[in-house]
């Protein structure tokens, strides 16, 4: 058994480490393309506060109170506190310069009219398991315009809200806006790797292996992870994905998936 322990069968938030599991050779050359962009953002960003180039040089050497054509609020004298406020804007000019790459989908959604690919949990459902489409069309007309009205005008089914429905409009205060992450490739900033591919269409074989490797997870849900390299489950759901050429997750050299090697993430 792996020194390391897995607290849940996420793949999304594990790696093999002890025992020698190698993701796919596509998902490993999304890795080496991610870490790539993110060094090279990261040097170049700490080349503008070290070295004080670009942008972030005018900000921090304007005499005039401004940083970058901002100015500081009145009252504001201490020195660290004025250099902080103008690193804090040149670092934030540097990242809005970043284009915002192609966002691309599974094409689910223009496949199938009654949206039975699409994610409508919550929303009005017409009694068959289909979302209601006049109600889908409120939901995304939320998504799109982030207003609280249209918001507010979602027609959901039941007595249960939504969670979250805002989640994915919210704007982070570190690194660039999550726009500018795309899944496509964009030589600008992605060195024409992929940094999150969409997800596997619902009639692709990759979708799946996923739902296959979700039902092993679900049949062993009360085994211990410790106790998966003896349980007969572990052996035959690694067997199985063995043979699965669409499985993302990490496989030994000779490319078996094993007991130790099951529902981790595919990342390095």
């Amino acid at each position: 058994m792996d020194n390391d322990i897995k607290q849940c069968p996420d793949r999304s938030a594990k790696t093999a480490r002890s025992e020698t599991g190698n993701p796919s050779t596509n998902n490993a050359a999304k890795g080496s393309s991610r870490r790539k962009f993110l060094g090279q953002v990261g040097a170049a960003l700490t080349g503008g506060v070290v070295l004080g180039k670009g942008p972030l040089a005018s900000a921090q050497s304007d005499a005039s109170g401004t940083a970058g054509g901002v100015r500081l609020p009145g009252g504001v004298i201490d020195p660290r506190v004025k250099k902080s406020f103008a690193i804090r804007v040149g670092t934030a000019t540097k990242e809005a310069l970043i284009p915002v790459p192609p966002h691309t989908t599974n094409g689910d959604e223009e496949r199938y009219p009654d949206k039975s690919g699409t994610y409508t949990k919550g929303i009005l459902q017409d009694g068959i398991g289909l979302v209601n489409l006049n109600a889908y069309q409120t939901f995304k007309r939320a998504l799109n315009s982030g207003s609280d009205a249209d918001l507010e005008n979602i027609i959901i089914g039941g007595t249960r809200t939504l969670n979250g429905p805002q989640g994915g409009l919210a704007f982070g205060l570190e690194g660039s806006d999550a726009v500018q992450f795309g899944n496509a490739p964009s030589p600008a900033n992605q060195q024409n790797g992929i940094v999150v591919a969409p997800a596997p269409a619902v009639a692709s074989e990759a979708y799946g292996t996923e739902l296959v490797e979700m039902y092993w997870a679900s049949l062993l849900r009360d085994v211990a992870f410790t106790d998966y390299a003896s349980n007969e489950i572990a052996a035959q759901a690694a067997q199985e994905l063995s043979g699965m050429l669409t499985y993302a997750g990490p496989r030994k050299s000779n490319g078996r998936v094993t007991p130790n090697l099951l529902f981790r993430g595919p990342y390095p």
